[in-house]
């Protein structure tokens, strides 16, 4: 089957020496693609994801933290997919896709902003003691949902993220009873161990939640890559996203 217009970004190897992979996005369903070969896979919406170190410096003094944006330019929605290539090839792959809610401690947007500084530096030293750190980062605001980040990252084999509760309680202050619900943690692939084994399936699932994840491109640029969802991610106060000094 032949991917019908996707965003390619590049082909990177993976870190055991396998066939380079190449991440697609596309629209209806996430396609992925892997190099050498001519077989494609869409995603079905029954699966486990419905349709529905040191900083990086993008963009330096402009990323103040009174500065207002509204959209995901098309540079750094692309750089959030390299990352996840990234991640791939250094055998860190994104195997967990977590939601920070920050209206639910009744943040306002722009404290969501420090807020998201100050948990990705409690992950990054809890990462930093299992063999590294590996992660991006996107906040939106609005949908119903307020403001709010998205996280992924890789978690070693054998770890689990039992500790978000608790790091959402240092950095917001909010009693046990608020913090209930207000970090969602899903399994990118559908089981823990998935992304470990680069399965077709997770790859898939991979491309769908990178996808979904950079939503907010203007519509011209969600075209462009092929997304089912674009021009959804709402004004951001301070910095909009990120990605993890080994995937920079």
């Amino acid at each position: 089957m032949e991917c019908r217009s996707p965003f390619i970004v590049s082909n990177l190897e993976t870190c055991d020496g396998r066939s380079p992979v190449t991440l697609m996005i596309q629209r209806e369903n996430s396609v992925f693609c892997l190099s050498g070969t001519d077989a494609a896979n869409l995603y079905e919406s029954s699966g486990p994801y419905p349709p529905a170190s040191r900083p990086n410096t993008w963009g330096g003094a402009r990323n103040s933290a009174s500065r207002q944006s509204d959209r995901i330019s098309l540079e750094k929605a692309v750089k959030v997919v390299e990352a996840a290539q990234r991640a791939i090839t250094i055998g860190r792959p994104f195997n967990r896709h977590l939601t920070v809610h920050w209206e639910k401690a009744g943040l306002t947007d722009a404290e969501a902003a420090s807020a998201t500084g100050r948990i990705l530096k409690l992950v990054s030293d809890w990462l930093r003691k299992h063999g590294g750190t590996s992660y991006t980062w996107v906040r939106e605001n609005g949908d119903g949902k307020g403001s709010h980040t998205h996280i992924l990252l890789h978690v070693p084999r054998g770890l689990s993220l039992s500790l978000t509760r608790r790091w959402y309680r240092l950095v917001t202050g909010c009693e046990a009873r608020d913090a209930k619900g207000a970090v969602v943690t899903r399994r990118i692939g559908g089981t823990a161990s998935c992304a470990f084994f680069g399965s077709d399936w997770y790859l898939a699932n991979l491309a769908y939640v990178v996808g979904y994840v950079i939503k907010g491109v203007e519509a011209r640029d969600g075209i462009a890559l092929g997304l089912e969802r674009y021009g959804v991610g709402g004004t951001i106060t301070g910095k909009r996203l990120s990605i993890s000094g080994s995937l920079s």
